[in-house]
């Protein structure tokens, strides 16, 4: 996952100093989990962390966020979120166009880990 955070780093700083390039970014999500799910798409620079939508999605719904235009300094990420999450919210960092998502649980219980997986992508 640090590589992914280095190469992206590299490419926006790289797109900065050539000529400002932004990029777009959305997110088609199935919710998989027998839970309600919180999914936010958010940029990050350095410790800050910027919002760009939120949705609400419920037990096997599948919905769509974005697309959003992004500056090329900023690492665009995705979590996911529910209640009772006995863990960390996942994470998954977007790389530019259509991300397709997949949100599942593992175990059998309604309280297991939460797992994001990439099914699919299309690039802008």
């Amino acid at each position: 996952m640090k590589t992914s955070i280095l190469s992206v780093l590299l490419a926006a700083t790289v797109c900065t100093l050539v000529g400002g390039c932004s990029s777009t970014y959305s997110v088609d999500v199935r919710n998989q989990t027998p839970q309600v799910l919180f999914v936010q798409v958010a940029t990050q620079r350095g410790a800050q962390t910027e919002t760009l939508g939120l949705r609400r999605l419920g037990p096997g719904d599948r919905g769509g966020l974005g697309p959003f235009t992004v500056a090329p300094s900023a690492v665009v990420l995705t979590s996911v979120d529910t209640t009772p999450n006995p863990g960390r919210a996942p994470e998954l960092i977007l790389r530019p166009g259509l991300s397709v998502l997949e949100v599942f649980q593992e175990g059998n219980q309604s309280a297991g880990p939460l797992r994001i997986r990439e099914v699919g992508a299309s690039a802008p």
